[in-house]
């Protein structure tokens, strides 16, 4: 399934993410949680 950039821009908006700034923060925040539940499962 593919979205385009508006539908992208729409889900953002709704999560709270108006910056990108924060877009880069949750995208961290999203990394760091992966990769402890990657060593979580080990």
């Amino acid at each position: 399934m593919y979205l385009t950039r508006r539908e992208i821009l729409e889900q953002l908006e709704r999560m709270g993410i108006r910056t990108l700034a924060e877009l880069k923060r949750a995208c961290r925040e999203f990394e760091s949680y992966w990769f402890s539940q990657r060593y979580r499962a080990r």
